[in-house]
C-alpha cells in the first residue's frame, strides 16, 4: 500500500503544502486530487492512497493555504459551514494558477512520463472542471462539482478526455447541469456525463455519509478506465 506525506510546494508568492502519495514501484503518470470544502483531510489523503495504490503518483494541494494553511477538517456541521465561506472567498484564478505550480511539480517527479490527470470532489471539481477548460492535463474527472450549473458553457472548451459525475438527488447541483454539459459537447466522444440513481451530493465519499457504495465504486472504476487511458 502507497503511503504519503505532506510536502512543501513553491509557487511565485509562497509556498504551500501538497499531500504525496506515490506507489511503490514507481509510475511515469501523475493525478492532481482536489479535495472538497474540508481540504486535504484524512478521507482525501485516502482517496490519494489509493489512487497510487493503482500506480500514479498523486499530489493533493491545500487548497485554502492563502486564508487558512494546514487547515484539515472533519465532517461537521460547523466545518461545513466554514469550509463553505472559505470556497466562497477563494480567488479562483490564484487556485487555478497554483494547480499549474503543481502539475509541473508531478511531470517533474523521477520517472514521470510527463502525462498529468486531475480529479476533484465538489469544489475540487469545479476547480478541475475550470482547469481542464483553461490548461492542459491530459485526463479529468469531475465528482458533483459546485457550481456546475453556473458555468455549463465551459464545457466547450474542455482541453482533454473528461469525464462528469452527477447524483441524480444532489440538491446543491442539479441535475439539469450535468444535462445542459451533454448536450453542448454532444459533438465530442471524449466528454461524458454519467447521471447516478437517487445519489446525493458526495456519493462517492467512501467510508463517511452521504456515501453509495454502489455509485462510488462504478465512478471510481470509470476514473481509473480514464486514467488508464490517458495517462500510461
Amino acid at each position: 500500500m502507497a503511503v504519503g506525506e505532506f510536502i512543501s510546494v513553491q509557487c511565485d508568492d509562497g509556498e504551500f503544502e501538497a499531500y504525496l502519495a506515490q506507489p511503490a514501484g514507481g509510475c511515469g503518470g501523475g493525478v492532481l486530487l482536489l479535495a472538497e470544502i474540508y481540504n486535504v483531510n484524512h478521507w482525501v489523503q485516502d482517496v490519494a492512497e489509493r489512487y497510487a495504490a493503482a500506480g500514479y503518483n498523486v499530489l493533493a494541494p491545500d487548497l485554502f493555504w492563502r486564508q487558512e494553511p494546514g487547515l484539515r477538517m472533519a465532517y461537521t456541521p460547523e466545518n461545513q459551514q466554514k469550509g463553505r465561506k472559505l470556497a466562497l472567498n477563494l480567488d479562483t484564478a490564484q487556485a487555478l494558477h497554483d494547480l499549474d505550480v503543481c502539475a509541473a511539480h508531478l511531470r517533474g517527479l523521477s520517472g514521470s512520463n510527463g502525462k498529468v490527470g486531475i480529479m476533484g470532489f465538489c469544489l475540487g471539481g469545479q476547480l478541475a472542471y475550470l482547469y481542464s477548460a483553461t490548461a492542459d492535463p491530459d485526463a479529468c474527472s469531475v465528482y458533483y462539482g459546485t457550481r456546475l450549473q453556473e458555468m455549463t458553457e465551459k464545457a466547450t472548451e474542455l482541453k482533454c478526455p473528461t469525464i462528469l459525475h452527477f447524483g441524480e438527488a444532489d440538491q446543491g447541483i442539479p441535475v439539469s447541469a450535468g444535462h445542459e454539459i451533454d448536450r453542448l459537447t454532444a459533438d465530442r466522444s471524449d466528454v461524458t456525463v454519467h447521471v447516478y440513481a437517487d445519489a446525493p451530493h458526495g456519493f462517492g465519499r467512501f467510508g463517511y455519509p452521504p456515501h453509495r457504495e454502489e455509485h462510488a465504486a462504478l465512478a471510481e472504476q470509470r476514473t481509473l478506465d480514464l486514467f488508464a487511458r490517458c495517462l500510461r
